[in-house]
């Protein structure tokens, strides 16, 4: 079935796993408790996303899309962030900061992103904005189009095409 939070108020997850056949969506704030584990076809959440007292880690296994569409991590930070379906595409679209992130999936980065730790993503990535990583590594294993600048302490490789009209530093 499907999991469906979309009340005028703060959802939290403070199981670490939450399994569903279908589609998962949170349409409000929501805060992570614990560490925790999203099994579903598509995952979104439409508001902020947050851990709660210390950054939490995140795990996603879907068939589809995944989508960020508030700011994640800009109260607490979320910890390592992980989705491992290969299938669809991981859309960020407000501000967000992790402990880092990988992505089985394609990428679609609008509205920044800031890693403490490694940024890797194994499908095609469309960046926007700044993309960070402030202590380790960016790699890009698809085709990669960006226009915003793409940041990072440790080295950054691109592993396919690059259609670049921002800046890698």
């Amino acid at each position: 079935g499907m999991l469906d939070c979309d009340k005028p108020i703060v959802s939290a997850i403070n199981g670490a796993a939450v399994t569903t056949s279908g589609a998962q969506l949170s349409g409000d704030a929501t805060r992570l408790g614990s560490n925790t584990v999203l099994s579903g076809t598509t995952v979104t959440f439409n508001d902020s996303l947050n851990s709660t007292g210390v950054a939490r880690s995140l795990t996603i296994h879907n068939t589809g899309d995944v989508e960020f569409s508030g700011p994640t991590g800009n109260l607490v930070t979320l910890g390592q962030v992980d989705v491992t379906g290969a299938g669809g595409t991981t859309t960020l679209t407000g501000p967000t900061t992790v402990g880092g992130l990988t992505l089985a999936n394609n990428a679609h980065i609008t509205g920044g992103l800031t890693s403490a730790g490694g940024i890797s993503v194994a499908g095609s990535s469309t960046l926007s904005g700044l993309v960070k990583s402030t202590n380790s590594f960016i790699t890009l294993t698809g085709p990669v189009v960006t226009t915003g600048t793409v940041s990072a302490l440790g080295n950054i490789s691109v592993g396919s095409t690059l259609r670049m009209a921002g800046r890698m530093q």
